[in-house]
């Protein structure tokens, strides 16, 4: 829905986005208000499991520089 390249498949953002027009008594005209509220809070979820990750648990790959 927007020209930036997204971490996120565009299903998920769709489903989510869906559930925040439900949420909100299916207004018309808001698909793309959804649609980047959708994607920016899961790549702020996705961040933040990102952040709670600890290195350690991360494997590092031999030979890869």
């Amino acid at each position: 829905m927007n020209d930036h390249p997204s971490p996120i498949p565009a299903d998920q953002i769709a489903l989510r986005a869906q559930a925040l027009w439900e949420e909100e008594g299916r207004p018309e005209g808001k698909a793309e208000d959804h649609w980047l509220r959708a994607e920016t809070e899961l790549r702020t979820h996705l961040a933040q499991l990102a952040a709670a990750t600890p290195a350690a648990t991360i494997p590092v790959l031999a030979g890869i520089s």
